[in-house]
């Protein structure tokens, strides 16, 4: 009986794999929805090896299907961490932890709230402390320190925009 010499988890993985859709596509038939006959199907050659063999090769796509699924478990949560660590680096710079501050510079409350003010006030944002941004940051890069802007420092640490 041909049961006894077919592992049914080998003849699914060849139908799945390249080269029988290789075969698929030279006797298919159609444009929108592509149709096969039973008499087009037999003609695709099918590896034939013996039982151990298939039992084999089954144990082993099994295997390799077990570490991908793993694989993509591990790249999810890793995807889940980069997105928590990029919500909290985006916290610590709107809220000055990032780098170190100027004491002499007014806090942000108190800058926004002028901002807010004087746009209810005259409809205008004003341009007083606006108009030219301040470079807070310092990057020490190969040994030697220089000012950049937030937007650098994001772009030194692989930021894409």
């Amino acid at each position: 009986m041909l049961i006894d010499y077919c592992e049914r988890g080998f003849y699914a993985g060849f139908i799945n794999s390249v080269s029988c859709r290789k075969q698929l596509g030279l006797i298919t038939r159609g444009v929108a929805q592509k149709k096969i006959s039973v008499e087009r199907f037999k003609s695709i050659a099918v590896p034939l090896c013996s039982l151990p063999e298939q039992q084999e090769i089954v144990r082993l796509l099994d295997e390799q299907f077990t570490v991908i699924a793993q694989s993509e478990r591990e790249i999810d949560a890793a995807l889940k961490r980069s997105e928590a660590l990029r919500q909290s680096i985006l916290k610590m710079a709107f809220t000055g932890q990032l780098a170190p501050q100027d004491p002499t510079d007014e806090p942000a409350s108190i800058a926004t709230a002028e901002v807010l003010k004087a746009t209810v006030v005259t409809g205008e944002r004003p341009t007083h402390n606006l108009a030219k941004p301040k470079i807070p940051d310092v990057c020490h890069a190969r040994g030697r320190v220089r000012r950049i802007t937030f937007l650098e420092m994001l772009k030194e640490l692989g930021w894409k925009f």
